[in-house]
């Protein structure tokens, strides 16, 4: 557990307001967080490892294992399938041996939801028949990003989009989240009109039924004036703050600026937030290694979250 995670629970309060507030976690160690990596550092009996370490010590809500990319492109995700399987059992068996011990505290894993990044129809025909029912779609607000990391136009991918959702029998049956990259800068084309990012925003909130529209901060730059337009048309336009979560990454003199977009986001009462057990990530396809902003990690948010609910305490 966070210190400061630890902080916030020993603190009445404090954990009062925590409780209240009920912060929403996604992990994504095992895509984002070492898909830059080197493959030979990150064997499948490493990523088993780590899946185990997450949910036992961090608990998240949801947690993802990959991406069913082509390994041409990531090969250190090739195993990916086989690390869902694998989670699968693990929880299965988890589950067995709490209901056998009748162990109610720790049946966290029964609401665990395992999700895997589809980027094309080809792979989620994958999905379905591997019964994978939490899914991570991609897209961006940057016709130019899009090109480079799917060889598709932004048009082509709306129009893939739609027949993804056709291939689904029972939609209800599954959890689907959107990643929307560039918000508010595109590592080849510059900064992104807000109106751009809006209008792209809301298109996907209008034409699917996404549980989840994750803004994404490729380049870790996104200054906190710009993110407030940004939520706030979103909230106006009629997207619940339900509905939106926030995949940030930051550079290292930056920090500063990322705590307040958290802030300004519980504000708002966005509840969603991918973190990573691990600090590194970005997307490497469209970015150089050497230039990749950083990952939230647990550690920073609960660090975060910590003085966020301290500025709620009445001063004495």
């Amino acid at each position: 557990m966070s210190e400061y995670l630890k902080k916030i629970m020993s603190n009445v309060k404090f954990s009062i307001a925590y409780k209240y507030i009920n912060p929403i976690l996604f992990d994504v160690s095992l895509r984002d967080g070492i898909q830059n990596a080197k493959q030979e550092n990150y064997p499948t009996a490493l990523k088993q490892q780590i899946f185990c370490h997450i949910i036992n010590k961090h608990r998240p809500n949801s947690i993802e294992v990959g991406s069913l990319i082509n390994p041409k492109v990531l090969p250190i995700l090739s195993d990916s399938l086989k690390l869902y399987q694998f989670s699968q059992q693990y929880l299965r068996d988890v589950r067995q041996w709490n209901e056998s011990a009748r162990d109610l505290e720790n049946s966290y894993p029964e609401k665990l939801g395992v999700y895997m990044l589809i980027p094309s129809i080809s792979k989620l025909k994958i999905a379905i028949y591997n019964d994978i029912k939490n899914l991570s779609f991609i897209t961006s607000v940057s016709d130019e990003f899009q090109k480079k990391n799917t060889n598709q136009t932004l048009d082509e991918t709306k129009e893939n989009m739609h027949k993804m959702f056709s291939l689904l029998e029972n939609p209800e049956e599954y959890r689907i989240k959107l990643y929307i990259s560039c918000i508010n800068k595109c590592p080849i084309s510059g900064i992104i009109e807000t109106e751009v990012i809006i209008r792209e925003i809301f298109y996907y909130h209008e034409h699917f039924r996404f549980q989840e529209l994750c803004l994404s901060d490729t380049c870790g730059e996104l200054p906190i004036e710009e993110f407030r337009k940004i939520i706030d048309s979103c909230l106006l336009f009629g997207i619940p703050s339900s509905q939106l979560s926030l995949h940030l990454h930051y550079l290292p003199d930056r920090k500063e600026n990322l705590k307040q977009i958290v802030h300004y986001a519980l504000d708002k009462e966005i509840k969603k937030f991918d973190v990573s057990f691990l600090e590194h990530g970005g997307c490497s396809v469209t970015m150089k290694s050497d230039k990749l902003p950083i990952n939230m990690t647990y550690d920073l948010f609960y660090e975060f979250l910590y003085e966020y609910i301290r500025n709620l305490q009445p001063k004495n």
